[in-house]
């Protein structure tokens, strides 16, 4: 591990720019994919993050809370300001558990011991959340394995060889974490030869010979198979990536939650109008992606029924709840305070989805904010409303809800 540290402390000073792979923007777009279903107050970890660049991409646009954890202080020294940087060994990680919303490694795990930094992702990820591994991988190299192992022997020793797609997808599942969706990418890349052979000087003099005499002598049958080729002083090959992302939980929600929903309503020229908006959780929820939903959301600890109902709807419409059209009270008796909430109707749904869910129709005040959580909320009539219903996807757990929304308000 000294010597990896030593390695990557040498390489600090001229990592963001000769690392190309790093700041390629459809890799980064794979990686961090799983951002789009979270708000911008998820907390983020980059294990082996190096100079943060990453990380600091995302706090750009998101002002999200990333935290880069790497082994070298020499590339800590570099990450931004407001990215938070911890000097630490990703086999143990000095932080606590479930600690992170999101997780991201790329190209780390061939200086680890993998079981050790896997086991250390699923204990300081939260319960629902996501985690992204990327690394290179020889499925683009099947012809030619032994050569390309060649390279990387020469190259960098201490580095060792993570085989095919299929290993990773193994070791991910053997630590418990559910591997959602899996893909290989493949990135065209080019390096000035010379800086290629010195690698920021930590390659010796002997083995910069010996890879010079493998590149010379490539034929074009290789070339065409791995895209190594040299022209001029430019060496041109094809890096294959496997992108990984994977949940948490076995099952997406193993326990039974509480989700309070909305109807949101309002009137308008005399006409009634339903909030709805779709659905975006394309990771963890792939087959109800772009479906229409209520607004709603999971009781949080210390909420009670009508402060979850405030704090999602205006979370994710921008709206302040302005009154439960049906009934709601408080009282305390001894030191237990009681909250009494009439509900339209309440639906439990069981498998992989186990949700109680408690449906208030409501009335608000303000603007509907749109994006806020890339829901897209409108406004639909009634007429439009009961053609939805009939004719498109609904949220399963939803769809009992507005039937009977519009058997109480015996709409047509």
């Amino acid at each position: 591990m000294k010597a990896i540290k030593k390695q990557f402390s040498k390489r600090a000073s001229d990592y963001n720019t000769y690392t190309k792979w790093m700041k390629d923007k459809d890799l980064l777009r794979l990686c961090t994919l799983p951002l789009n279903d979270y708000v911008d107050t998820a907390k983020c970890l980059d294990i082996g993050g190096g100079t943060g660049w990453l990380a600091f991409e995302d706090y750009k646009k998101s002002g999200r809370d990333w935290t880069v954890v790497d082994i070298s202080e020499d590339m800590g020294n570099i990450v931004p300001k407001a990215v938070k940087f911890l000097c630490a060994n990703a086999e143990n990680i000095p932080l606590p558990n479930e600690s992170f919303d999101f997780i991201i490694i790329r190209s780390v795990l061939e200086y680890t011991n993998v079981e050790l930094v896997l086991q250390e992702v699923k204990r300081l990820l939260k319960e629902e959340g996501y985690f992204v591994l990327a690394q290179k991988v020889m499925d683009g190299y099947s012809l030619d394995v032994n050569l390309i192992l060649e390279l990387e022997r020469l190259r960098n020793p201490l580095k060792k060889n993570l085989g095919f797609m299929s290993n990773l997808r193994k070791k991910v599942s053997a630590t418990g974490l559910k591997v959602l969706n899996s893909r290989t990418y493949t990135q065209k890349y080019s390096i000035d030869f010379t800086k290629w052979l010195s690698r920021n000087n930590t390659i010796s003099d002997a083995n910069q010979s010996a890879l010079r005499k493998i590149i010379d002598s490539l034929d074009d049958e290789v070339t065409e198979r791995t895209g190594l080729e040299l022209i001029e002083n430019t060496l041109y090959s094809n890096l294959t990536w496997a992108i990984i992302t994977c949940h948490k939980n076995s099952h997406i929600n193993p326990n039974t939650s509480v989700v309070v929903s909305m109807i949101v309503e309002k009137v308008e020229n005399k006409k009634k109008y339903i909030l709805l908006q779709k659905r975006k959780y394309l990771f963890t929820e792939p087959h109800y992606y772009n479906v229409w939903e209520l607004p709603q959301g999971k009781i949080e600890p210390n909420e009670s029924i009508m402060d979850t109902a405030k704090r999602e709807l205006f979370e994710e419409t921008n709206l302040e709840l302005s009154q439960n059209l049906l009934h709601n009270n408080s009282t305390i008796i001894n030191d237990i305070q009681l909250e009494r909430v009439d509900v339209l109707t309440s639906v439990f749904s069981k498998g992989s989805m186990n949700y109680l869910g408690l449906c208030l129709l409501v009335n608000v005040k303000g603007k509907v904010k749109s994006n806020i959580q890339d829901n897209e909320p409108q406004w639909i009539g009634i007429k439009d409303l009961k053609r939805i219903l009939l004719e498109e996807k609904i949220f399963p757990l939803n769809i009992p809800m507005l039937e009977r929304y519009f058997e109480i308000n015996k709409l047509e």
